[in-house]
């Protein structure tokens, strides 16, 4: 169904100085393995995975690289909770 393929999707956000990058991770459309999209600035990319701890594995690897490197997570603008 696809509302579950949709529950079952997580992307993270990441910002350094007004850029944005984005790793998302999801289903392969036709059911066969999974994908990693990437996104840096204007640039996306897809990375292939049949099994779902390598794709885990990659996203964790890119995740800290992007940390290191000055990234910092952020949460999508429509998504922050407003305190008052």
């Amino acid at each position: 169904m696809p509302g579950d393929l949709a529950a079952r999707q997580m992307i993270y956000f990441f910002r350094r100085a007004g850029d944005t990058r984005t790793c998302e991770t999801r289903f392969a459309p036709k059911g066969l393995g999974y994908e990693l999209v990437v996104t840096e600035g204007r640039r996306s990319h897809v990375e292939v995975f049949k099994d779902p701890q390598a794709m885990a594995d990659r996203q964790s690897e890119l995740r800290y690289d992007w940390l290191v490197r000055g990234w910092r997570d952020a949460t999508p603008p429509d998504e922050i909770e407003d305190d008052e």
